[in-house]
């Protein structure tokens, strides 16, 4: 198991905490409203957007339809993203850098606002800390089921926003900029995730 400083478990903890308690207070925002009719009924496309949202709201509410369950789906995906780039941090560089990408990420307007709505942003977020976690550690620590799983978490970014295929091209840049890593355009392993 990892070990966390301590201090930065604590903030992130209350910080989670701060913003359960606040999102009870908070009425649903209308697209919020519009996602959990799609968690009533659940499709593998929308008109405008993909499901993940829909699936995760659907998760979140199973007991409860009241808007902190609603939210909930956005405060685990933040929270997830957090931890990991928390990760990522660790493993590319070491425990310091780790400790201040998580205070860094708590400060980052955009991620802390998606702790209080939840969008398709929220999944996004999520699913694209663990895709670059998985790349990190498959292609640039040569863990190469990282590498599949990778691809698995690719496709849940794409299930939450399209934009998602954007990593791909950044994945296809490094490997070609990146000599010791260009014998990986080659072998099956990328193509496959």
């Amino acid at each position: 198991m990892e070990k966390i400083n301590p201090k930065v478990l604590v903030l992130l903890v209350l910080i989670v905490f701060t913003h359960l308690m606040f999102n009870q207070n908070l009425q649903l925002h209308y697209d919020e409203a519009y996602y959990w009719v799609w968690s009533k009924n659940l499709q593998l496309s929308y008109y405008d957007h993909p499901p993940m949202i829909a699936y995760l709201i659907r998760l979140t509410t199973l007991f409860s339809n009241k808007e902190i369950f609603i939210r909930l789906a956005a405060v685990i995906c933040s929270t997830t993203t957090i931890v990991m780039m928390y990760k990522t941090s660790k493993c590319l560089f070491n425990q310091k850098t780790a400790d201040i990408t998580v205070v860094l990420a708590l400060a980052w307007p955009l991620l802390e606002g998606t702790f209080f709505i939840t969008t398709i942003d929220s999944p996004l977020l999520m699913f694209w800390s663990i895709t670059l976690y998985c790349l990190a550690r498959g292609l640039i620590l040569g863990e190469k089921k990282f590498i599949y799983f990778s691809g698995i978490a690719l496709g849940c970014a794409l299930l939450s926003k399209y934009t998602a295929i954007l990593i791909l091209p950044g994945v296809l840049i490094f490997l070609l900029l990146t000599p010791s890593k260009r014998h990986l355009l080659w072998g099956k392993d990328v193509y496959l995730a």
